[in-house]
């Protein structure tokens, strides 16, 4: 007798599927958050450990100096990352005191200042860069009284006058900030190459020559030697005839300008080849406090404070993009938030966010508006110059 086989039955059915991938989302869904807590979390380590590299590094290459300090100097480009270069002194410098002024940012000597004495420091050859990873900044505590004012403030030294230039009628000088290393936001391929050296403005962690100690008792600005990626400038004199950027050994070329006697003339010549006012050049103070944070983060914490709407599509941060036009070197960019914010309110929210103190909508504080904060503030020990994380 033949038996009629049933057909066996292959595959699923819609019904299955659609489980299935139900199933699937609600896996990724669970997975995704989890995934990137514990990115960010590697990422915050990554980027602890390497501030502390970067620290260390300074600090051994003071033990082997012999005669200079050395320090741990903050650098950024826009796009890029936060670079923290072990730097070596190599002698010191008679500069003017100056100031950026307005419209278009030219620069002036500021009449009755006598020349300031500025250590000058290079990169050390051997002594790689370290960076931070990607959308992760450095900031640096500033109390008052150390940022420079236009209005003749009580630092004249002219270190993050910029800020005095976007001011809405507060004095900065007399304010406390959490300051970000303004070492590229700049044209270097506009005109007027002085105004373009003052312009750039970072911060540092001094160490003692041959013991390696954090110096806290020198808070005096220094010059940083960092050649500038322009050229337009380097067609012109002196900068034409004094190319830093393809000096085989810098420091030495640097020793040789500082050793340099001769007229007030040649005095003026070396002062726009590493003076303050040099394109080459950048002004940076010791600092003790440090913050490491998510840039992504504390934007998204301005966004709850003052309606932010991102940060800076060419630069990644707050500040605007150098080339963009009617910017004059480091400005925050305005245009990512509501009408009427001003620069110093920006810089203000910022210092609240970082230190845990920032509100929704800017408001005054109470017990649920306060908006959530990543960033961590390290205090450096006196001797070693290590940090240690303040709780907050």
């Amino acid at each position: 007798m033949n038996r009629t086989r049933r057909p066996t039955r292959s595959g699923f059915t819609i019904v299955e599927l659609l489980v299935v991938i139900g199933v699937v989302v609600l896996l990724i869904g669970i997975a995704i958050p989890a995934f990137r807590s514990l990115l960010e979390s590697s990422e915050r380590s990554l980027a602890e450990n390497q501030l502390r590299v970067g620290l260390s590094a300074a600090r051994d290459v003071a033990i082997q100096s012999a005669s200079g300090d050395a320090a741990a100097v903050f650098m950024f480009t826009p796009g890029g990352r936060i670079t923290i270069v072990p730097c070596l002194s190599v002698g010191f410098l008679a500069d003017d005191v100056a100031w950026l002024d307005q419209p278009g940012y030219p620069s002036r000597p500021l009449l009755g200042e006598p020349p300031v004495r500025r250590e000058v420091f290079v990169p050390v050859p051997l002594a790689a860069p370290i960076q931070m990873p990607r959308g992760w900044s450095v900031r640096a505590f500033t109390p008052s009284n150390t940022v420079s004012s236009q209005a003749g403030g009580s630092d004249p030294n002219g270190w993050y006058e910029s800020m005095a230039l976007q001011s809405a009628g507060n004095d900065p000088s007399r304010q406390a900030h959490w300051i970000f290393p303004e070492t590229h936001f700049v044209d270097f391929g506009a005109a007027n190459a002085q105004a373009r050296g003052l312009q750039r403005q970072t911060f540092m962690v001094r160490f003692k020559h041959a013991t390696g100690a954090l110096d806290t008792g020198n808070l005096l600005t220094a010059i940083v030697v960092d050649p500038a990626p322009g050229e337009t400038f380097r067609t012109e004199e002196p900068w034409a005839s004094n190319r830093l950027d393809q000096a085989s050994d810098l420091a030495r070329t640097v020793r040789r300008i500082l050793g340099r006697q001769g007229t007030p003339a040649e005095r003026e010549i070396r002062l726009k080849i590493i003076g303050d006012q040099s394109p080459d050049t950048v002004l940076a103070r010791p600092v003790m406090e440090l913050a490491v944070y998510s840039e992504r983060t504390m934007v998204g914490g301005l966004s709850l404070s003052l309606g932010a709407r991102g940060a800076n599509r060419v630069t990644g941060t707050v500040y605007a993009d150098p080339r963009a036009p009617g910017v004059q070197g480091p400005t925050i960019d305005l245009s990512l938030f509501a009408a009427g914010t001003t620069a110093d309110t920006v810089q203000n929210v910022i210092g609240k966010w970082i230190e845990g103190r920032a509100t929704v909508n800017n408001a005054a504080p109470t017990a649920t508006n306060r908006v959530s904060s990543d960033a961590r503030i390290f205090t450096l020990q006196h001797y070693l110059g290590q940090v240690q994380e303040l709780v907050q």
